[in-house]
């Protein structure tokens, strides 16, 4: 079909191209054709154009002085895209586009059977001797211990030091009261000897003689032995005032002196009359009377000054 409408195409071309060669210009109700494509009608010749786009073709629905004349019909947007390049004789040459390369799918991995491998010689394994010391350890150095296998092969480990194995300590010198001691052990192994300090006691434990207030005492360390003395106390004195009374006292004309009145009255009788008159009277006066003399008493032994 599209080569009968290529061929149909050309022919009306070669009469459009023959009706040209009239100088005069086109008679009125001439159609010039246009960019856009269309029908040119020329006299009574009808030229039908196209552009770049195809024509779509359909069945003859009427003529126009015995050429078929053709209407165009309804395309569908879902048909295949094609791609037009115009001919040297002027005419449409359409293609079908070709549509964009699609990836393929990936496809999921066949499963593959392992090739077979060749046998090989089973590994080598070693027949080992028991471990020969080869280096003692000591206290402070490690030591090695070696085995062997038939083939040749040789392993070698350390062997971890044994580290000191030391005694009890030993008390060397004494510590007092206040000098420092000192106290050793020694390792078993290797002999060497450790020592350090032992403290001081530190206080002294005193037996004491006490002092008295006039004589010394002395202290003396149940540990160390050593003694100090003790200086006397002294006396604590305690001062005690003057004890008293104050009492009144008669004082006869002949200066005696009496404590009442009975003393003196029978003091002036007992002298005969021509004589009281020198004890007929008296003067009566109060005076302080000394009981206890003030005195100092020490409050520890009781000496008394």
């Amino acid at each position: 079909m599209k080569r009968f409408t290529s061929f149909f195409l050309l022919l009306i071309m070669l009469i459009a191209l023959m009706a040209g060669c009239n100088p005069d210009p086109a008679p009125p109700g001439t159609t010039e054709a246009t960019d856009s494509g269309g029908v040119v009608t020329t006299g009574e010749t009808a030229v039908v154009t196209s552009t770049e786009e195809e024509i779509p073709t359909s069945e003859p629905v009427g003529t126009t002085e015995g050429i078929p004349v053709t209407e165009p019909t309804e395309t569908n947007n879902s048909e295949t895209p094609t791609n037009s390049e115009p001919s040297e004789t002027g005419t449409i040459v359409t293609e079908p586009a070709t549509e964009a390369p699609t990836e393929p799918k990936p496809t999921e991995p066949q499963p593959t059977e392992p090739k077979p491998t060749e046998p090989t010689n089973p590994p080598h394994t070693h027949s080992w001797s028991g471990w020969k010391q080869t280096k003692a350890p000591t206290c402070t150095t490690a030591g090695e211990e070696t085995r062997t296998c038939g083939c040749g092969a040789k392993e070698t480990r350390t062997i971890n030091a044994l580290g000191h194995n030391w005694g009890n300590w030993t008390q060397t010198q004494a510590p007092t009261c206040g000098a420092a001691g000192t106290e050793t052990r020694s390792c078993s192994r290797c002999s060497l000897t450790e020592t350090h300090t032992v403290a001081a006691t530190g206080n002294h434990s005193w037996t004491e003689t006490a002092p008295t207030c006039t004589a010394n005492g002395s202290k003396t360390c149940k540990v160390c032995g050593a003694s100090e003395n003790i200086a006397a106390l002294g006396h604590d004195w305690v001062h005690h005032d003057e004890e008293g009374h104050w009492q009144p006292i008669l004082t006869c004309r002949c200066g005696a002196q009496f404590y009442t009145y009975d003393e003196w009255n029978s003091h002036s009788e007992s002298f005969p009359r021509e004589e009281w008159g020198n004890h007929s009277g008296f003067e009566c006066h109060e005076y302080w009377i000394v009981d206890q003399s003030a005195y100092d008493v020490c409050s520890r032994c009781g000496t008394v000054k």
